[in-house]
């Protein structure tokens, strides 16, 4: 596209961006990814070596995003060196229990993964609003942190251990009124949008927890174990991940929802893995062309935010002309995870012409958003 078009539509584009910037603005930057807090049983030197071994193991985790990460040999042979990586570790005491919080390199994690050419999930993560359903006996409901049901503890501690920002509804007077329990549950996309609205996440995430109409006829009578059938022992949990597509999740049937939930809970991570981790056995270059630097200022800033980017390893200009500046972007990964990370980000942003569409071999244009 030629420059004097994409001029002619710079402040068509600004009412766009401005639109849109409030859903892109919810994704959280994650700033403790190499730092993980573990229960100690005491501040003896053999508990002590015990909980930063297994500190530095959740840090690889939150890091590589798969617990696959965890079966690498050089990996395992790396968590024996837990001290070679640790830079500091204080102790924390919460009620009666106990924690270990320690801090590792992390120029030093980031070389392991590259050594080993394993994938690295950056530091730039979508926030996921997550419903979770509960159905018993066909009465359903939304399940709010003061139910007093352990699910949404649950669901906490899993976003804590893995570094991705799962966000549970407040269940106040207004979701109260604004959320139909029946079009959640169907699983209906406009209906769960317009009760996440508040929230301004990147997703919404439904998982149903069922002892009914989500078990086949056979699963049901399973469940039904004593004579007088009170006490269902069997449960079916599934998932549906909405955000820029609608995806569907296996069901899984068990009599213990924490497992099932569990389950549920890393699938849904290794979705969200698979768009934004940085792998980095690949040596990809992308050119960009940002149409709108019209200073020194902005040049710097545009540099500065590229280079900051976990998914680029550099950042060298290669052209000029007028108000467009030409980036060429050595990247860890692919052009698909650099993209989807900076659609999390509303300070540059990618336009497409809805007439043209992506044009085949042209560089993908940017505005930068001055702040």
């Amino acid at each position: 596209m030629k420059l004097i078009q994409l001029n002619k539509m710079f402040h068509a584009l600004v009412l766009i961006l401005t639109t849109f910037s409030i859903f892109s603005a919810a994704a959280i930057e994650v700033t403790d990814l190499y730092q993980a807090k573990v229960a100690v049983d005491s501040q003896a030197n053999k508990d002590r070596n015990q909980a930063i071994k297994k500190a530095m193991a959740a840090v690889l985790l939150k890091v590589g995003g798969q617990e696959s990460v965890l079966t690498n040999s050089e990996v395992k042979r790396q968590l024996s060196r837990y001290n070679q990586y640790l830079t500091q570790y204080r102790y924390e005491r919460d009620s009666e229990q106990l924690f270990l919080v320690a801090m590792f390199d992390e120029n030093k994690i980031n070389q392991l993964f590259q050594q080993q050419n394993l994938a690295i999930w950056g530091s730039l993560r979508p926030q996921i609003l997550v419903w979770l359903l509960n159905e018993s006996d066909l009465n359903r409901e939304v399940v709010a942190e003061s139910a007093g049901l352990p699910w949404p503890k649950q669901v906490n501690d899993f976003s804590e251990q893995r570094g991705l920002p799962l966000l549970l509804p407040l269940m106040d007077l207004e979701d109260s009124l604004q959320v139909n329990v029946t079009d959640l549950w169907g699983r209906f996309a406009n209906a769960t949008e317009e009760a996440a609205a508040r929230y301004f996440v990147d997703a919404n995430l439904i998982i149903r927890i069922s002892n009914s109409s989500l078990l086949s006829e056979q699963d049901q009578q399973v469940a039904c174990e004593g004579v007088l059938c009170q006490q269902p022992s069997w449960y079916a949990v599934d998932w549906s991940l909405l955000a820029e597509r609608q995806q569907f999740g296996e069901t899984y049937e068990g009599s213990d929802v924490a497992a099932l939930l569990s389950q549920v809970l890393k699938d849904v991570a290794s979705v969200v893995y698979q768009d934004y981790a940085l792998s980095t056995d690949l040596n990809n270059e992308l050119l960009i062309d940002v149409a709108n630097v019209d200073s020194l200022t902005s040049y710097v800033e545009i540099h500065q935010f590229l280079t900051a980017l976990s998914a680029v390893e550099s950042v060298i200009l290669v052209e000029a002309e007028e108000q467009t500046r030409t980036f060429k972007l050595n990247l860890l990964g692919s052009k698909k995870a650099l993209l989807a990370s900076l659609k999390l980000n509303d300070q540059l942003q990618q336009y497409i012409d809805p007439l043209v569409g992506e044009e085949p071999g042209a560089n993908p244009v940017f505005y930068w958003r001055k702040q």
